[in-house]
């Protein structure tokens, strides 16, 4: 979902080469992009075949352990405020609970 809007907001807004998004990170700790001024931390992307990349497209988990994730909605990411750099650190369900 995020990457789709960063998607929309880059070429809707003519700008192709940036490299970090605005966001805003709710009470729930949900971030969505957000306008300059409401903006409470910056994520950085790339372009990867032709789509925004925010870190990484995959989750490990153990062998047999897969059921326990079919139910992701959200990825819980650490994002370092200085670089905007992200990490995958985990899965959420619809409600937001840890899988």
């Amino acid at each position: 979902r995020l990457a789709d809007a960063i998607d929309s907001w880059r070429i809707g807004s003519d700008r192709s080469r940036l490299r970090r998004a605005p966001l805003f990170v709710d009470e729930r700790g949900v971030a969505t992009l957000a306008d300059g001024e409401s903006a409470t931390l910056a994520i950085a992307f790339k372009i990867r075949n032709g789509q925004v990349w925010l870190g990484t497209n995959a989750y490990f988990f153990s062998e047999g352990e897969a059921g326990r994730f079919t139910g992701a909605q959200y990825g819980e990411f650490r994002v370092d405020p200085a670089s905007g750099e992200a990490v995958l650190v985990g899965l959420r369900d619809n409600a937001l609970n840890p899988l």
